[in-house]
C-alpha cells in the first residue's frame, strides 16, 4: 500500500472510530424509551450522535493537518495536488460511507427486534391502553419502512454535508472550532428552511431537504477542489480579532500596585483567555442563538406539534452546547502546537501544576 495512502488512513482512524460508535451504539441504548415510544423512530437522541460523529470525521482529514501543523509539508512534497485530493477525499468518502451503512443496518436490526416484542401479547396488552389495537398494528407495519426512511434521508444528508462543509470550512478558516462551527450550522439552518418552506406541502419536505443540502454539498466540495489546487501555505492577513486590551494608564498602576510575582500568573491567564477568544466568542452566539429557538418553540408551539422533523432539530439544539468543552479543552493544547509554542511552554520558570 503506499505509504501517502497509508498515512491517510491514519490520519482519519481515530475519528472514523470515534463516528462508527456513535453511528451504532446509540440506536441500543436511547431507542426506545418506555412503552410511549416504541413505535416511533430512534429520533434525535440516535441521529445526534451520528451528526457530530460524521462531522468529526468530516473535519479530520484536513482538521488533523492543521492542527499537526503538516499542511505546509502536505503542499510542498513532489505530488501532484490532483492526486493529494483524489486520495484524500477517496478515503474520507469511504469512511464516511461506511458509518453512514452502519447506522442504516444498525437502525434495521434494532426496528426488527422492537417489532418482534410488539408482536407479542404482552406488550399489545400493555399499550392497549394507551392505543387501539388497530393503530398499533398499523404503527408496527410501517415502523420499520419509516426507520429505513430517516435512515437514509437525515444519515445519508447529515454524511454528505459533513463530507463537504469539512473540506471547504477548513480549507478556508485554517481554524478547526470555526470549521466544527460552520460545519454544524449551516446544515442545520438550511435543514429548518427547507422545513419552513416545504413542510406544509405533504411528500416535498423530503426532496426540499435533499436539494438544499445537495446545492451546498456539491458547491463547497467543488469550491474546496478549487481552492486547494491554487492555495498557498498563507493565512488569513486580513487582521486579527482579539480582546481589548487595557489602557496604558492601567498598566501603569499596575506596576505600582502588583506584586512582582503575581505578573507571571497573570500574563499566562490572559495568554490562555487569548487562546479561546473564538471559543469564547462562539459561545456568546451560542447562547444568542439559544434564547432565539426558545422563544421560536414558546411562540410556534402548535406548528411543531404538527411538524415532528422540525420539531427534531429545534428540540436538539441545546445539544449544541455539549461540544463546546471538546473545543475548549481540546483549544488549550492545539493552539500551542499549531503556534509552535508548546515546547517553550513547557520550558518556562513556571511549575508544572500552577
Amino acid at each position: 500500500m503506499n505509504a501517502l495512502i497509508r498515512k491517510e488512513i491514519r490520519l482519519v482512524f481515530p475519528a472514523w472510530l470515534t463516528a462508527l460508535l456513535l453511528a451504532i451504539v446509540p440506536v441500543w441504548i436511547a431507542w426506545p424509551i418506555g412503552q410511549m415510544y416504541f413505535v416511533r423512530g430512534p429520533g434525535v437522541l440516535v441521529y445526534a450522535p451520528f451528526g457530530i460523529g460524521v462531522l468529526l470525521l468530516g473535519l479530520a482529514s484536513f482538521g488533523q493537518e492543521l492542527s499537526s501543523g503538516t499542511f505546509s509539508i502536505l503542499l510542498a512534497q513532489p505530488i501532484s495536488r490532483r492526486r493529494l485530493w483524489m486520495i484524500k477525499t477517496t478515503i474520507l468518502a469511504v469512511a464516511l460511507f461506511s458509518v453512514f451503512v452502519a447506522l442504516c443496518v444498525s437502525n434495521s436490526i434494532r426496528a426488527a427486534h422492537i417489532i418482534e416484542i410488539l408482536k407479542t401479547t404482552s406488550w399489545q396488552h400493555a399499550l392497549s391502553e394507551i392505543r387501539t389495537k388497530e393503530l398499533i398494528l398499523k404503527d408496527i407495519a410501517e415502523l420499520h419502512h419509516a426507520v429505513i426512511h430517516d435512515s437514509l434521508i437525515i444519515g445519508g444528508m447529515s454524511a454528505f454535508a459533513a463530507f463537504a462543509g469539512g473540506l471547504w470550512t477548513n480549507l478556508l478558516f485554517r481554524n478547526t472550532s470555526a470549521a466544527f462551527w460552520f460545519t454544524l450550522l449551516i446544515p442545520l439552518g438550511l435543514g429548518l428552511l427547507a422545513e419552513k418552506l416545504f413542510g406544509s406541502i405533504a411528500g416535498v419536505s423530503d426532496a426540499g431537504l435533499i436539494v438544499l443540502l445537495g446545492i451546498y454539498s456539491i458547491a463547497g466540495f467543488l469550491w474546496a477542489r478549487k481552492y486547494f489546487l491554487r492555495v498557498q501555505d498563507t493565512q488569513w492577513t486580513g487582521g486579527m480579532i482579539s480582546f481589548s486590551t487595557r489602557s496604558g494608564s492601567e498598566k501603569i498602576a499596575d506596576k505600582d500596585t502588583d506584586s512582582r510575582g503575581r505578573k507571571p500568573f497573570r500574563a499566562l491567564l490572559w495568554k490562555e483567555f487569548q487562546f479561546q477568544q473564538v471559543n469564547l466568542l462562539i459561545a456568546g452566539l451560542l447562547l444568542v442563538s439559544h434564547l432565539i429557538v426558545i422563544i421560536v418553540r414558546r411562540v410556534s408551539a402548535d406548528y411543531f406539534l404538527a411538524h415532528y422533523s422540525a420539531a427534531m432539530i429545534w428540540e436538539s439544539w441545546p445539544i449544541l452546547w455539549l461540544a463546546m468543552p471538546l473545543l475548549i479543552g481540546g483549544a488549550a493544547i492545539a493552539e500551542e502546537r499549531k503556534l509552535g509554542t508548546l515546547e517553550s511552554f513547557l520550558c518556562l520558570p513556571v511549575a508544572r501544576r500552577r
